[in-house]
Order: structure tokens, then C-alpha cells, then sequence
């Protein structure tokens, strides 16, 4: 059986970062460094500081990283877009995590290591705070079934999964490095260091992309007692939120 919440999970896309998303692309074509590209964006007031990572020697390395299908994209799947909005004054600082402190997976940073699957961690990783503020049931959802139960090719990039989560929903699911048995499936594919030196904890990361795990259809830890039908939770209603901070803040 699977559970139902009365949870909208919405897909933003910032001003802010869709002009940086349309920069890079443009610094793409021009063939420019990743130094160049951090500071043409550190040129600008967008509070926070661009550099150029050592993981990267150029932006063909970055590309394999970049697997969300964007508006635009011929694979791009849109859910329903909001379009209207309420009479509402968005305070001058809101953070999530501390209007909810009892739900850590608002600020839990998810690895999802050699694998083109941002797509799923950025929609697997909302669903999961949406669902912590909506009933306070601090619970990692899973971004093993969302890659690769959702896409055929998870680590090969995807679109957002909003409408799956409704559909079909997603079960419980942690990260490589949780214990064995507090989740239904847990992500398979182990943390590597991406920007920093390898070390003990965080080893080189492959010289490619991992190949997506298969689909599986039921609990893979063990010790877990609920079936994977009875782990789902489903959201009710998903749409799409765009334009800017006027129209993100109040679905926030």
C-alpha cells in the first residue's frame, strides 16, 4: 500500500541561477577557462564567490556532472507551471533549517559521487524536506530508486521527478555511508572526492562516470521490516514554480 500525503513539492528555478546556468553555457561555447568563467561571475554581485575547482581540468570534465534536462532541452518533461500568486512580503532572511530544526534532511548534503544523477538528488532531496515539514517525520527518501527506477539511464542525466513522486512515490532511502538497515534502499554508489584530495574516507573518484545500477523493485538492506510498497510515500499535486524570487518565496 502506498502512503499519500497532502505534499506539493515544486521545482524552482532562481533568477540568479538560471542567468549563471545561461552564462555558462555561453562560456562553454566561447571555450573559456574555468579560472575566466569564476571570474566573470565574481564580477558580478551574486553573493556568493565563484573558483575554479581542482577536480576539473577543463569544462569537457564538468559536462558528464551536468544531467538535469533543462527548459529548452528537447528532453525537457515541464510539470504544471504556477502562474499566479498570492499578496505576499517575503522576509528580508528566511532559512529552512532553522524554521525547522527538527528535520536535518533540509541541510543534509547528499554525495551523489561519479554519477550524472544531480537530477535525482535535487528532486529526491525537496520531496524529502517537503515531506519533513508537512508531518515532521525527519526521513531520507530515496535518490537510488528516483535515478535509476525513474530513468532508464540515471547516471546519463534526467529530468525532474516531481510527477513521478506522485504517480508512483518513493520509498525511504539513505546515504552510501548510513547504517545497514535504517532505510528501505539506500544509495549504492560510494563517495569520492570530487573537488579536494582523495583521502582514506573520500577516495579518487573514477576517471568516468560509475554505470547506472539496474532498477530494483524491493528492499535492499537488510533488517529493513516494510515491504517497498508499503515503504512509498506519494505526493498529491506537483507543479513548477519560475520567474524569480517573487513567485519561489511564497511556495517556500
Amino acid at each position: 500500500m502506498v502512503r499519500t500525503l497532502a505534499l506539493v513539492v515544486i521545482a524552482t528555478f532562481p533568477a540568479t541561477m538560471v542567468k549563471i546556468a545561461a552564462l555558462f553555457v555561453a562560456q562553454v561555447a566561447a571555450e573559456q577557462t574555468l579560472q575566466e568563467i569564476a571570474e566573470e561571475i565574481n564580477a558580478g554581485n551574486h553573493g556568493w564567490k565563484a573558483a575554479a575547482p581542482e577536480k576539473f581540468a577543463n569544462l569537457d570534465d564538468v559536462k558528464a556532472y551536468l544531467g538535469a534536462y533543462l527548459p529548452g532541452d528537447a528532453e525537457y518533461v515541464a510539470d504544471e507551471v504556477r502562474t499566479t500568486v498570492s499578496d505576499f512580503q517575503a522576509p528580508a532572511s528566511f532559512d529552512s533549517a532553522e524554521q525547522w530544526p527538527g528535520c536535518s534532511v533540509i541541510s543534509n548534503v547528499r554525495d551523489q559521487s561519479s554519477c550524472g544523477s544531480c537530477w535525482a538528488f535535487g528532486s529526491v532531496s525537496s520531496f524529502e524536506a517537503r515531506a519533513c515539514i508537512a508531518t515532521g517525520n525527519d526521513v531520507k527518501y530515496s535518490p537510488e530508486q528516483t535515478a535509476f527506477c525513474f530513468n532508464y539511464d540515471g547516471c546519463g542525466g534526467g529530468n525532474n521527478v516531481w510527477s513521478s513522486f506522485k504517480s508512483t512515490g518513493v520509498v525511504t532511502g539513505g546515504d552510501f555511508t548510513d547504517s545497514e538497515g535504517g532505510t528501505c534502499h539506500r544509495y549504492s554508489l560510494k563517495p569520492c572526492a570530487h573537488h579536494v584530495p582523495a583521502t582514506a574516507k573520500y577516495p579518487a573518484c573514477p576517471s568516468s562516470e560509475y554505470p547506472s545500477p539496474s532498477c530494483k523493485r524491493s528492499c535492499s538492506e537488510s533488517g529493513y521490516s516494510k515491504s517497498f510498497s508499503a515503504d512509498k510515500l506519494r505526493a498529491t499535486k506537483t507543479m513548477s514554480v519560475r520567474r524569480g524570487r517573487s513567485r519561489a518565496a511564497p511556495s517556500i
